[in-house]
């Protein structure tokens, strides 16, 4: 999948939002995942309905959207990530 957006929490860890695959019909699934030092990755969150966007609140809480392209117009959400 592709990156489509990243935040970093407030221990400076690096978050990616991925795109999702489509298979031929309808909205895709993406995933979260948290990149570790090592260069490897966390998988937190997957099977996301069309992410679109991703950043950190003032709470420290990740929020990303969902539903954001290839769904029924007005029927996008936000949805808050508490990361530790």
């Amino acid at each position: 999948t592709s990156v489509i957006a990243i935040a970093f929490d407030r221990q400076k860890r690096l978050y990616a939002l991925q795109a999702p695959i489509f298979d031929g019909g309808g909205a895709g699934l993406g995933s979260l995942v948290r990149i570790n030092d090592d260069g490897s990755h966390t998988v937190l969150l997957s099977g996301l309905a069309s992410p679109g966007s991703l950043t950190r609140g003032p709470d420290g809480a990740l929020y990303l959207t969902q539903c954001s392209f290839h769904c029924a117009p007005g029927t996008g959400w936000v949805s808050r990530v508490v990361v530790r």
